[in-house]
């Protein structure tokens, strides 16, 4: 059944999904924390299967370009409902990004505190 809110925090990124439920559509809102300091995740998505709800079809989605280390961002999923449908279905959830290590800046802070060479 939709409505109401999620948290899943198994990985080392936080995510809250918050669902709406409108008459011709239902709007998943993602809010995302990266709790990685080492990483920047980059083309961060949720892909959104309607796997037991085939009367949805997804009709927008607004990706986030970045979520640079302990900030916050979201990203949102929408789907259409044909009228006369009650809010009612399955959704699997599954985030995608890309993950941009961020080694050099930590070489190069370690690199610093030596005096200020990298070798």
């Amino acid at each position: 059944m939709l409505g109401g809110e999620g948290a899943v925090v198994e990985t080392e990124y936080a995510v809250n999904v918050v669902n709406d439920s409108f008459d011709s559509y239902v709007l998943f809102q993602y809010n995302l924390t990266n709790t990685i300091p080492e990483q920047l995740l980059g083309n961060v998505s949720v892909i959104v299967d309607a796997f037991e709800a085939e009367e949805f079809a997804e009709v927008s989605t607004k990706p986030l370009r970045s979520l640079p280390y302990d900030s916050p961002g979201q990203t949102f999923e929408a789907f259409e409902k044909p009228d006369g449908v009650p809010a009612v279905g399955k959704f699997s959830n599954t985030l995608k990004f890309v993950v941009k290590e961020l080694l050099f800046l930590f070489l190069k802070t370690l690199g610093n505190d030596r005096n200020g060479s990298l070798g």
